[in-house]
């Protein structure tokens, strides 16, 4: 039983998270992030590489 509630905190936990989390709205977003892939520069992709190497 005490197994169960550990497995339901978590999921509630998980699940609060989740929905806490911040995300942009599309009007909040910088100028980079709004550009389309295929039109990132030299500068826009290391921005790109540094957040994904932290």
């Amino acid at each position: 039983m005490k197994g169960r509630h550990v497995s339901v905190a978590v999921f509630l936990a998980l699940c609060v998270t989740a929905s806490v989390a911040k995300k942009f709205k599309n009007e909040e977003k910088p100028a980079w992030a709004k550009k389309d892939i295929r039109d990132y520069n030299e500068a826009d992709l290391e921005r790109l590489y540094d957040q994904w190497e932290i």
